[in-house]
């Protein structure tokens, strides 16, 4: 309420209003945003000064993320026996895009590492806004698979473009019993290898 009593009219009708109002509005507008994607309540009494505050400085760090223009590329080739590091390079590349929620875990941890990860897992799926950004999810995920062994797993999603449905059935794969052996194996053998000493 306080950014439009801050408004002036002019004989002419039109509101005008200064760049913080603009900077303000465009805050309130991230908040409400951000507010329906977590499924929490509109309350006006919850816009503060200090919930503003932050939700300025959210907006300012998502609009000037240094490496927002990384792309797929520069992820290190998918390796089945070195999936871990792989698909950590991925969700990386997710969380820079703003995607994050995309490539969390099904089951939520009993306590959240911090206030990030929390609204990582109150951050909804259904929403129009989600359901584009699962279609680009899954565009990210098959330009880094689509020739690699992994791209079987997850082939299936590719015509709903389903990236939640994706990750969920790439990890269940590789984090199973059969491809843990298989890395656990791998790196062991790796162990026992005599390094090379420079001479």
């Amino acid at each position: 309420k306080d950014i439009f009593d801050g408004f002036t009219r002019r004989r002419t009708n039109t509101v005008s209003y200064t760049t913080r109002d603009a900077k303000a509005m465009k805050a309130l507008n991230w908040w409400l945003r951000d507010r329906v994607a977590r499924n929490l309540p509109l309350t006006p009494a919850l816009w503060t000064a200090a919930v503003r505050r932050d939700a300025e400085e959210r907006m300012y760090l998502a609009e000037n993320e240094p490496d927002n223009t990384t792309s797929v590329s520069s992820l290190n080739k998918f390796d089945s026996l070195n999936f871990d590091v792989c698909f950590d390079g991925f969700s990386n590349l997710m969380r820079q895009k703003g995607h994050g929620h995309f490539v969390r875990k099904k089951v939520q941890p009993p306590v959240f590492a911090d206030e990030e990860e929390k609204r990582l897992y109150e951050l909804r799926f259904d929403t129009i806004e989600a359901q584009n950004d699962n279609r680009k999810v899954f565009q990210y995920l098959k330009e880094y698979l689509v020739d690699t062994d992994a791209w079987p797993w997850i082939e299936k999603f590719d015509k709903k473009e389903d990236g939640r449905g994706a990750i969920i059935a790439l990890t269940d794969y590789y984090n199973g019993e059969g491809e843990l052996n298989k890395r656990n194996a791998h790196a062991r053998a790796r162990s026992l290898v005599p390094s090379r000493r420079m001479k």
